[in-house]
């Protein structure tokens, strides 16, 4: 993986000049440039060497004809494939060197840009320059693994790796988009195409956007879609029973990890002892013997998955390495943040996978990981939470979820026994304290609109949107019939599948794969998803809804496929989540670090949030009256990045 730099217009190299430096860190081993004859166009590339490590790996790359030049993030796993099929039809050139970059361009000079997307196997974000149309056209690959983003700029475009260096050249608008704050408070995130900054622009996954020469823009426009995935899948389920199922994705996972193994570096996995990133290592581990994997754990038991993840490595016969977290750890990593991430990430998770990317990059270059399989198979208690709410009759929902809502949440927990405090990401199921979940129970059963009701469990923070001041009246309202419209779009799909896809194409990309991606690249960290490829994608869509939830077993194939190689002794555990002990961290190690940002002066002074508002969060978690650690921790993450910028 790289990063990807470039411009279309009235001093394009010296765009590209200023761009580069920004996602040095993306790739330390080199970095080169190229321009157009005529100073129209140019791109830039910092380059993580992991296969074709020589220089006739090194971007940006002409092709054979000299046509077309590339600049290219990510990797083309079965790119051999490509060579074989170029060769049978007598299109292969003499090669350079055995760089998938190259092998992209020969395909796209003999098939065409969209027909070799088609044909790819991996994971990329890409710029192509066609010299002869004098076009440049930016791609980002089908789920969304690879960031990019681009910024009109003097009539011309600008596109990065990441958002913040498009930011900082001249005549693009930097300034807040408040209602992309909205979504960060409320998401943790901010949803494609938007950024934080109002003149900046996420290219979707799956998506090609075109610049002509003149600066005129052409899209986005889709090439690949998960919609109309997952409809056909929903169309043409597979007629099999459960252990062919089992049978399906054990092939289909097997062929994607072994197409990710391909690296001339040293390559290992994240293990956390959950059933996805076991299930991966699994299939490493049987094809590659030992390999390296990693884990990071908490001096809180509660949040501890370490001595899971440990017995499970033992099983397999991992080299296994665990960091412990400690305070000082996170004293010294979160004033950092801002400078990591980019621009503000509210995903709690962020920490530990930050951690746990640099525990990984001191001993390999390419990490396997096991994200993606909650979103495919349908893993996330909110999906089986929603299915129960929906089987009970509307009256006797609301008068139960009143009755929940009316007793104090400490006086639930006093009941229920609750002594330890939990937490975890609100994709999640065990975890808040119990009280809390009931609370969280109450305040979606009292809402009506499946839709809606979606909205509220993919938020970090019900109530962060409501927090920013000055933005317009409808703003919210446009939000919510936005998401009413794409809910009543997918009618052909069942209410656990409209919520998968959704999580596809929203939460996955813009919270999960962007929270790897930074973490990742900011230590030049390749990672690689084989839940993600998009043959086990398809797959998946056509599995029945009975078999991705089979006798309350939620993404059964992946666990049967998992217990062929793991006791099921060793997965048998609530789902958690990567957590962290946030709210007692606020409570203690971050205080004052937190105090200094949500000062009343310092609030108004910015004059973005409701002060009073921010300040009552705070109070209210300070003395335990509401647990309001997921709705602080995105002020807190906005409002780091802002003083970061101040201070540049």
């Amino acid at each position: 993986m790289c990063g990807i730099v470039g411009a279309v217009g009235p001093g394009a190299a010296d765009l590209t000049a200023r761009l580069l430096p920004g996602v040095a860190h993306r790739g330390p081993d080199a970095t080169g440039t190229w321009a157009a004859e005529d100073g129209l166009a140019a791109l830039g590339h910092a380059r993580l060497a992991v296969v074709g490590l020589g220089e006739s790996g090194a971007q940006p790359m002409t092709s054979t004809s000299g046509r077309y030049v590339l600049s290219y993030n990510g990797e083309a796993y079965e790119h051999h494939e490509l060579r074989r099929r170029l060769a049978a039809e007598g299109r292969a050139p003499a090669w350079r060197g055995a760089s998938d970059t190259e092998t992209l361009l020969a395909a796209i000079e003999a098939w065409g840009l969209e027909r070799t997307l088609e044909r790819t196997v991996g994971m990329f974000a890409l710029a192509l320059w066609d010299r002869e149309r004098r076009e440049l056209t930016l791609v980002r690959d089908r789920l969304g693994e690879k960031p990019l983003h681009w910024a009109p700029v003097d009539r011309g475009v600008a596109f990065a790796s990441e958002p913040a260096p498009l930011a900082g050249l001249p005549g693009v608008d930097a300034g807040l988009d408040r209602d992309a704050v909205a979504a960060l408070l409320r998401y943790g995130q901010v949803p494609a195409p938007r950024t934080l900054h109002a003149g900046v622009h996420r290219l979707p996954p799956g998506t090609l956007l075109r610049v002509r020469a003149d600066g005129t823009v052409d899209g986005p426009h889709p090439w690949w879609s998960a919609e109309a995935v997952a409809r056909a899948g929903a169309a043409d389920p597979l007629d099999v029973g459960p252990e062919e199922a089992v049978d399906a994705l054990a092939a289909a996972l097997e062929r994607a990890v072994g197409a990710q193994t391909l690296s001339e570096v040293p390559l290992g996995a994240f293990l956390s002892g959950g059933v996805d990133s076991t299930a991966v290592t699994a299939l490493l581990a049987a094809r590659a013997g030992r390999v390296r994997t990693f884990t990071v754990g908490f001096a809180e038991a509660a949040f501890d998955e370490a001595p899971f993840a440990e017995a499970i490595a033992a099983h397999l016969g991992t080299d296994h390495t665990t960091f412990r977290v400690t305070e000082r750890d996170v004293l010294d990593l979160v004033p950092d943040l801002p400078r990591t991430a980019g621009e503000p990430f509210a995903d709690a998770s962020f920490l530990p996978t930050l951690l746990l990317s640099r525990l990984a990059r001191s001993q390999v270059t390419v990490a396997l990981t096991g994200d993606g399989g909650d979103e495919l198979l349908g893993g996330y208690t909110r999906y089986a939470r929603a299915r129960r709410l929906d089987a009970v009759p509307t009256p006797l929902r609301m008068l139960g979820a009143a009755a929940l809502a009316a007793v104090p949440v400490r006086v639930w927990d006093a009941v229920l026994g609750v002594t330890g405090r939990r937490e975890v990401d609100p994709g999640t199921a065990a975890a808040r304290p119990t009280g809390h979940r009931l609370r969280a129970l109450s305040r979606l059963a009292r809402q009506p609109d499946p839709a809606l009701r979606y909205r509220d469990v993919a938020s970090i923070s019900p109530v962060g949107d409501a927090l920013v001041i000055d933005r317009g009246q409808d703003s919210e309202s446009r939000e919510r019939q936005a998401i009413r419209n794409r809910w009543v779009a997918l009618g052909d799909l069942d209410p656990t599948g409209r919520m998968m896809l959704l999580d596809q194409t929203a939460y996955l990309p813009d919270d999960i794969l962007t929270k790897v991606d930074r973490a990742a690249m900011s230590v030049a960290l390749e990672t690689r998803i084989p839940m993600l490829d998009h043959r086990v994608v398809a797959l998946a869509w056509r599995l029945a809804p009975s078999l991705r939830d089979r006798g309350g077993v939620p993404k059964w194939p992946l666990r049967a496929l998992t217990e062929r190689s793991v006791p099921a002794r060793l997965l048998d555990r609530p789902k958690a989540g990567f957590a962290v002990p946030l709210a007692e961290w606020l409570r203690g190690p971050l205080r004052p670090w937190a105090e200094d940002l949500l000062s009343v002066e310092a609030l108004r002074h910015e004059g973005i949030l409701d002060v009073a508002a921010v300040r009552r969060l705070w109070e209210e978690h300070l003395d335990r009256r509401r647990e309001r650690h997921y709705d602080l921790w995105p002020v807190l993450m906005l409002r780091a990045w802002k003083m970061s910028r101040s201070s540049t």
